[in-house]
């Protein structure tokens, strides 16, 4: 299954608003659920007509369980790696390359479950292609104007921020 033939099969049976009451629960709750299933119909329908542009050969949309800091399990969604079976975010990602790519599924999720997180994990810098495209512009461009000779490890800002304490 890929991305698109999860699509057609969580909208095309009509389960729209489904999608959006989950997306509702389980992410932005205090969102009007017509907002929600406005939104998220119209990224559904933008991404169903979009063309394939194939880059990431190799990779697979791989959604998981996993369990986050707090202990409590969570839907994973990223890039799968099927050579080296390295993972990747995949939020700044034109959707074009992604919307024929294989699903890895290991998770007991339905497919309006899935659907929600998927989508969720896609839209988390814009409901459209472009504004994807245009934030991962914007980050790029953020990161070639840092001071590279300025940067810290993670592990001293952590020992500083613990200093704070």
């Amino acid at each position: 299954m890929t991305l698109r033939e999860l699509l057609h099969a969580a909208y095309d049976t009509g389960n729209m608003m489904k999608i959006a009451g989950c997306i509702q629960y389980t992410y932005t709750s205090d969102t009007d659920i017509d907002v929600i299933g406005t939104r998220y119909k119209n990224v559904i329908l933008e991404m169903l007509e979009l063309d394939t542009v194939e880059t990431l050969k190799g990779y697979e949309l791989y959604i998981r369980d996993m369990i986050d800091a707090d202990g409590v399990a969570v839907a994973d969604v990223c890039l799968y790696d099927t050579d080296s079976q390295e993972t990747a975010a995949v939020d700044l990602i034109d959707w074009r390359e992604l919307i024929d790519l294989p699903l890895r599924l290991e998770t007991p999720l339905d497919i309006i479950s899935t659907t929600c997180h998927v989508l969720w994990e896609l839209t988390f810098y814009g409901s459209t292609n472009a504004s994807v495209i245009e934030a991962h512009k914007q980050m790029k461009q953020d990161i070639d104007r840092m001071d590279k000779d300025n940067l810290i490890s993670y592990e001293e800002f952590k020992k500083e921020l613990d200093e704070i304490d």
